[in-house]
């Protein structure tokens, strides 16, 4: 078993292949801008008395009327609709995702999209094994870095990897897996199938594969070095 430990927000890779222990991303932060809307719906309620005299009374001055107090109402601000209770931004297979740097949100540094996920795919390694935790599932990834000086401002000289250890599962229940990378997992896709490692300004499609105990849940993609996550339906 190969360890790579980095201090700071990072989390470390832990466990796999010797041969295909990555080198963990280095520390940093990035956000993705989230921009969330406030509905407020003022309501006013608006009462007004007014008083009559009688034929038969002596005239007297007339009297203003009463007028109660305005009463403004708000509703409480709404969650953003891309957004789960987690806090995550909600992804379908299909839609893009983005990396960015404080201030410079028009320059990604990685672009990605899940373009699709199949649940206990069939391995091709002739070395495969079987699932620790129950079941195989494989994301088939696209993914493009941006340009050297931002990449290298945010990765530090190392390269982008896609790693199973920033990966969660949460079943329909609302528990969360322990773990979702094993080494079964590591070892069910022959190395060509799997996304490779990035440099700036380059493109890569592979697939990633995680352990799961259940077929349906939730996928979350969480990086250590990122304030920010996303999540996926099974």
């Amino acid at each position: 078993m190969c360890e790579c430990k980095v201090i700071l927000s990072l989390i470390g890779c832990l466990g796999g292949n010797p041969a295909g222990c990555a080198p963990c991303p280095p520390t940093g932060r990035f956000t993705m801008k989230i921009s969330a809307q406030l509905l407020a719906v003022p309501v006013l309620l608006l009462g007004l008395t007014a008083c009559a005299g009688s034929s038969d009374a002596p005239a007297s001055a007339p009297t203003a009327p009463s007028v109660e107090p305005a009463i403004a109402e708000t509703t409480q601000a709404q969650p953003t609709s891309g957004l789960s209770e987690r806090g995550n931004v909600m992804k379908r297979v299909g839609e893009s995702a983005s990396i960015t740097i404080n201030g410079q949100e028009s320059t990604p540094v990685v672009n990605f999209v899940v373009n699709g996920i199949e649940v206990d795919p069939k391995c091709t390694n002739p070395y495969a094994e079987k699932p620790e935790n129950g079941h195989f599932v494989t994301l088939d990834v696209s993914a493009e870095t941006g340009p050297r000086e931002q990449f290298q401002q945010a990765f530090q000289g190392s390269e982008y990897m896609f790693n199973p250890f920033d990966w969660k599962f949460i079943t329909p229940s609302g528990t969360t897996a322990n773990s979702v990378a094993s080494t079964p997992a590591f070892s069910c896709l022959t190395q060509a199938e799997q996304i490779s490692e990035m440099g700036p300004a380059e493109r890569a499609t592979g697939k990633i594969v995680l352990d799961v105990p259940a077929k349906t849940g939730t996928l979350i993609y969480a990086p250590g070095f990122v304030d920010q996550a996303w999540e996926w339906k099974l």
